[in-house]
């Protein structure tokens, strides 16, 4: 019985070869982390944005959030949770964000994901440094179509329009330009 000849790749095409696959192991692994996103940070014409629809939740500091409450002011809804490495990632930004444009209008909830006791978020919040609102839905079944992946963050404009979605971490440089040109547009 004869053999078939095998045919080896030369050395060039051994290299590509695991030059491709390490380049797409990292990129899936950045991907993982938040450091590459899928953002689209482009704002939906007025004409193509509809309304977010009302949500009401518990929050960490006590009482109800309201998604209506939030009218004239432009939201963004950040669905994250404490495991979640991409989530970490983005808070210092968010919190930025929060810190130096919640007097002009701005407003984030951040709604965790990840089914951590009460006292777990409580503790994470405070050693992360987030002021900015925390609620803890009481169906996380009920939210997963609507954030598939974490971290998801909505964004809607002051009439409570959805004017982006954003899949992976929050980038301040690249999103702070998209926030004061929501901020620039008319209240009603």
């Amino acid at each position: 019985m004869s053999q078939l000849p095998t045919h080896k790749p030369g050395r060039r095409a051994e290299r590509f070869l695991v030059f491709i696959i390490v380049s797409c192991l990292v990129w899936l692994l950045a991907f993982q982390l938040g450091f590459v996103t899928d953002q689209n940070l482009e704002i939906k014409p007025v004409s193509d944005r509809q309304p977010m629809g009302n949500m009401s939740m518990p929050l960490l500091a006590g009482g109800t959030w309201n998604s209506g409450s939030d009218k004239g002011s432009v939201l963004l809804v950040n669905y994250w949770a404490t495991w979640c490495p991409p989530c970490r990632h983005e808070i210092p930004d968010l919190e930025a964000l929060y810190n130096k444009y919640s007097g002009r209008g701005f407003r984030i909830v951040g709604i965790e994901m990840g089914g951590e006791t009460e006292a777990a978020v409580q503790s994470f919040v405070q050693q992360s440094g987030i002021t900015y609102p925390v609620a803890l839905p009481k169906n996380l079944q009920a939210l997963v179509s609507v954030a598939p992946a974490l971290p998801t963050t909505i964004v809607t404009d002051r009439q409570g329009r959805v004017v982006m979605s954003i899949t992976g971490a929050i980038n301040r440089a690249q999103f702070e330009p998209v926030l004061k040109q929501l901020l620039a547009e008319p209240a009603s």
